[in-house]
């Protein structure tokens, strides 16, 4: 089999896209802490403990691709690691932020993906929309544990267009680009462009909510919080990104072969996922709380 490096192995997006991986490649996996590690090597992924954000990476085994989960943040330690193990494809997940004029990462996401594309032959980056359906998400995930101590939803009124797109899918992108390499920034994202409003419905479906009451203004609620004394705030910044336009071309128009999951059907995944986390939380098991090696590029 060939082997994958990962970087993020143990991010919210790793833990759908490790199980996976492992069925196919021979993985190797860094992890900057004892959870993260520990969280790896029960898929059977050989481990290797390092800092991306130290100085100088560790003697590595050599590599046919790396995959980075990490974050595009992390853009120059991944070229210290590219460069030592120099492999001949380089998988990066980066964020649909790029594509969105207002969004005030976008020019370090954008700066990220030039220094990678610059440094190293082989880049093909991957541009998800929101992610969500892992269960230690921080988008749709929030909106769940909200909700399902309401007895009713309320509508939403307004707001950008944007294409959630299920953890599963991002896997399958990535899984797609390592079996039939390409070159260059593709985005991934779900099946079609929705607004806070759809997603709050199905959601409501998943748990069996009513939804009542006449619909709330977006606009309002982000002009609310604006007048609020609360300084980077991310409520504040999540309604404001709800308001700007986040459409993407489909899979398929791109070159990538996975179908995307509708938002309904992904939706109940994620909420089974959500509850059963939940479950095991309340018997001892570890939650997302003890996990402190979770950086990943959900924006």
């Amino acid at each position: 089999m060939t082997r994958v490096l990962l970087t993020g192995g143990s991010s919210p997006l790793g833990d759908v896209l490790v199980p996976q991986l492992v069925c196919s490649h021979k993985v190797v996996a860094t992890a900057r802490s004892d959870a993260a590690a520990a969280r790896l090597a029960q898929y059977g992924v050989e481990v290797v403990r390092y800092d991306l954000q130290s100085s100088c990476p560790p003697p590595l085994p050599p590599a046919a691709a790396v995959v980075h989960l990490a974050g595009i943040g992390l853009a120059e330690p991944l070229v210290r690691l590219v460069e030592a193990v120099r492999p001949s494809l380089t998988v990066v997940v980066s964020s649909a932020s790029a594509t969105v004029r207002g969004h005030p990462r976008r020019e370090a996401v954008l700066a990220g993906e030039g220094l990678l594309r610059a440094a190293a032959d082989g880049v093909v980056v991957l541009r998800p929309t929101m992610i969500y359906g892992s269960w230690r998400d921080r988008n749709v995930r929030k909106l769940w544990e909200r909700m399902r101590r309401l007895p009713f939803v309320p509508r939403v009124r307004g707001g950008g267009w944007f294409q959630p797109v299920l953890a599963d899918d991002v896997c399958a992108a990535v899984l797609d680009v390592l079996s039939q390499p390409r070159r260059g920034v593709l985005p991934v994202a779900g099946p079609e462009p929705v607004r806070l409003d759809d997603v709050l419905d199905g959601l409501a479906q998943a748990l069996g909510r009513r939804r009542l009451g006449p619909a709330v203004p977006l606009d309002l609620v982000a002009a609310l919080l604006r007048r609020t004394p609360v300084t980077g705030s991310r409520t504040r910044h999540a309604v404001e990104m709800l308001q700007l336009d986040r459409s993407m071309p489909s899979p398929g128009a791109v070159g990538l072969s996975y179908a995307p999951t509708p938002l309904v059907d992904g939706l109940r995944l994620a909420v089974r996922r959500y509850a059963q986390e939940r479950s095991r939380a309340s018997f001892g098991t570890p939650s997302s709380r003890d996990i402190t090696d979770a950086q990943a590029a959900y924006e």
